[in-house]
C-alpha cells in the first residue's frame, strides 16, 4: 500500500473501489451521449463531466497493477477481454455481425491499452530490476508494432484483413486519437512511475492534461478561420480531464470492497447493451 504520508490528512477518503464507482457513472454518461447523439437530445455535458473517467480508470488500473496477488492472472483477465471486444468490432465491420443502419460502430478500446500499459508497465519494472532483455522487449514491443503494421499493410495484399483483425484483437496496436492515443498511454505511464509520489503524480498529470490537451490545442487551432475560444468548452473538452485530480487527491490508498466481478462485466456489457438500443431506436428515429 501507499505510505500515509500520501493519504489525505482530512476530509473526504475515497477507496479504489468508489474511485471506480464515479468513473464507472461517469463513463456511462458519456457513451449514452456517444451511442444516441444522432438524437441531438442527450446534453453535451454528459461527454464533458465524463472526462474524469479515463483518468480514475487509469490511475486504479496502475494500482491494482501494483497490489495484485497475481500480474498474470491481472493481465490475462484484460487482455482476453480486449481481445474479444476487438473481435466483435472487426466482425461489426466486416458484416458478420449486425451493426447500425448508419455504419456506425462502437470504438471502446479503452482495454485494449490498459494492455498494452500493463506489458509497458512490467517491462518498466524489468528494466529497473536489471532484466534488460525481457525489460527491453515488453516496453518496445507495443510501442514499435503500429510503425510495423503501418508498413506493412500497403503490401499485404490478401493478408491485409487478417492483420487488421490482429491488430484489433491477438496483437493490439495503440492508435493515435480516442482511447488508444499515445495520451493516454502517457498518463497512464505518468501514474504508474509516479504512484509512490502522489502530490508530484497528479501535478504531473494536471501538467499534461492542460499542456498537450488544452495549451496545445488551443495554439493549433486559434490560427484557423472562424475558430472562437468558447470552442475549448463546447468541441475541444479532453482537458477536462484536469477534474478528475481533486477525486484522485482523496484516494486513502484501501481497495474498498473490491467488486471486481461487476466492473469486468459492466464495461463490455454496457457498451453492447446502448449499441442495441441505439440501433433500434435509429431505425425508428430513421424511418
Amino acid at each position: 500500500m501507499q505510505a500515509q504520508g500520501d493519504r489525505p490528512a482530512r476530509g473526504v477518503r475515497l477507496s479504489g473501489t468508489a474511485l471506480k464507482l464515479i468513473a464507472m457513472v461517469t463513463m456511462l454518461l458519456d457513451h449514452i451521449h456517444y451511442m444516441f447523439s444522432f438524437t441531438g437530445r442527450v446534453p453535451l455535458w454528459f461527454s464533458q463531466l465524463a472526462r474524469i473517467s479515463a483518468p480514475i480508470f487509469l490511475f486504479c488500473l496502475a494500482e491494482g497493477f501494483v497490489h495484485t496477488r497475481s500480474r498474470r492472472r491481472y493481465f490475462l483477465r484484460v487482455y482476453l477481454l480486449a481481445a474479444a471486444m476487438g473481435l466483435a468490432r472487426c466482425l461489426m465491420l466486416l458484416g458478420a455481425l449486425p451493426a447500425r443502419a448508419d455504419g456506425f460502430v462502437p470504438e471502446n478500446s479503452i482495454l485494449t491499452t490498459y494492455a498494452l500499459l500493463l506489458l509497458i508497465w512490467q517491462g518498466l519494472d524489468d528494466l529497473r530490476a536489471r532484466r534488460v532483455a525481457r525489460g527491453l522487449a515488453l516496453t518496445l514491443a507495443p510501442l514499435l508494432w503500429p510503425a510495423l503494421l503501418a508498413r506493412l499493410l500497403p503490401h499485404a495484399g490478401a493478408l491485409r484483413t487478417p492483420l487488421s483483425v490482429l491488430a484489433y484483437t491477438l496483437l493490439p496496436a495503440w492508435g493515435t486519437s480516442g482511447d488508444t492515443g499515445y495520451p493516454v498511454l502517457i498518463i497512464g505511464t505518468i501514474f504508474y512511475l509516479l504512484r509512490e509520489r502522489r502530490a508530484l503524480q497528479l501535478a504531473a498529470f494536471a501538467a499534461f492534461a492542460l499542456g498537450h490537451d488544452l495549451l496545445a490545442t488551443w495554439a493549433a487551432l486559434a490560427g484557423q478561420p472562424g475558430f472562437a475560444p468558447a470552442q475549448m468548452v463546447t468541441d475541444y473538452y479532453q482537458w477536462m480531464e484536469v477534474l478528475a485530480v481533486p477525486l484522485l487527491a482523496c484516494y486513502d490508498g484501501t481497495r474498498g470492497r473490491g467488486l471486481r466481478g461487476l466492473f469486468y462485466a459492466f464495461y463490455p456489457g454496457h457498451v453492447y447493451v446502448l449499441y442495441a438500443l441505439s440501433c433500434a431506436l435509429h431505425a425508428v428515429w430513421g424511418g
